[in-house]
């Protein structure tokens, strides 16, 4: 991956404590390492404790294509039960790819808000 890589800005649509926030697919054709592992991190602002972790290694993110050059996963949909354990308020979204070398970028950055119910 590349050294100087400036993270894109992702800032997710605002959802409803209780509502379900659709999946996304991602595909990047630019890497020259094959894809080991995704991480999406969901913090409230001002916080460095995750509220919600979606993890290609554990549970809510899927890689579909790993090879150099195509890699395509999918992030699940965020369910009901997981936005209405959120409290209502700004996170901050930070999503991390790990290649084959052991390399970890952060390839977006964004905000999500939950509204209250």
């Amino acid at each position: 991956m590349c050294d100087d890589y400036e993270p894109a800005t992702w800032n997710w649509k605002p959802i409803t404590q209780g509502g379900t926030f659709p999946a996304s697919v991602v595909t990047e054709t630019l890497s020259a390492s094959s894809l080991s592992r995704v991480v999406v991190t969901i913090e409230p602002f001002g916080s460095d404790t995750a509220s919600l972790t979606l993890d290609s290694g554990a549970t809510g993110v899927t890689i579909n294509t790993a090879t150099a050059g195509a890699w395509n996963y999918t992030i699940a949909a965020i369910t009901a039960a997981q936005t209405a354990a959120l409290t209502s308020g700004f996170y901050n979204v930070t999503h991390k790819v790990t290649d084959s070398a052991s390399v970890t970028v952060v390839v977006s950055k964004g905000t999500w808000q939950i509204l209250p119910k």
